[in-house]
C-alpha cells in the first residue's frame, strides 16, 4: 500500500530488495477470497486520501491483509516502527512530505488494478468453465500435483478427490 493498493513481486518492493523476510506461514484462504477481501473492504480503507505515514501506512495494511489471511499479527516490531519515529522532530518535519511521496505511487496502482481485473477476469472465466465431474490439476504446499476430479462446486469453493498412491503398494482416495 502507497496510497493505494498494489502488488510487488516476491522479493520485491517498490524501494528495492527488503532487508529481511519473515514467513509467516499458511494459509485456508483463496487468492479469489483475497481478491474479494481487497476490492471490498480494503481498497476502499487503503487509498490515497487515507494514507498517512505514520498512522495508516504499508505496514497497517500488511497487518490487515495477514490478519485475513492468517487471523495473526505481523510482527510487534514492524507495527511499531511508526509510533517509535512518531515523536522525534524529524518524524513532524518531514510528514507531509513522506505523505506526498509515499501515499503517491498512482500509476503503479493504476496499472495494478487493470492487472488485477485481468487476472480475475481470467480467473472467472476459468472458473465458470468447470463442472461437476472435470479434471483439474491439484497442487498445495508441500506435495506433488495431482490430477483431482470435481465432487461438489459452489460460487467459490470446490470439494476434490484424487488418487494417492501410498508407495509401498497401497493406495487411497483421497478428499
Amino acid at each position: 500500500f502507497g496510497g493505494s493498493i498494489f502488488e510487488s513481486d516476491p522479493g520485491t518492493t517498490p524501494f528495492g530488495e527488503p532487508k529481511k523476510i519473515t514467513r509467516m506461514g499458511t494459509t485456508v484462504c483463496t487468492r479469489l477470497e483475497l481478491l474479494a477481501k481487497l476490492e471490498q473492504q480494503l481498497s476502499r480503507e487503503y487509498t490515497s486520501d487515507s494514507y498517512d505515514v505514520l498512522t495508516h501506512n504499508c505496514n497497517h495494511f500488511s497487518d490487515d491483509v495477514t490478519m485475513f489471511l492468517m487471523n495473526q499479527h505481523i510482527s510487534e516490531e514492524v507495527r511499531q516502527q511508526p509510533a517509535q519515529f512518531s515523536n522525534s522532530l524529524l518524524a513532524k518535519a518531514l510528514r507531509v512530505p513522506l505523505n506526498n511521496y509515499l501515499g503517491g505511487f498512482g500509476s503503479a496502482a493504476e496499472q495494478f488494478r487493470q492487472d488485477q481485473q485481468e487476472v480475475q477476469d481470467r480467473t472467472r472465466k476459468v472458473w465458470n468453465s468447470l463442472d461437476v465431474g472435470s479434471l483439474v490439476v491439484y497442487t498445495t504446499e508441500g506435495r506433488l500435483a495431482v490430477v483431482a476430479e470435481i465432487l461438489y462446486k459452489e460460487e467459490t469453493t470446490c470439494d476434490l478427490w484424487w488418487w494417492n498412491p501410498a508407495g509401498s503398494g497401497e493406495a487411497t482416495f483421497d478428499e
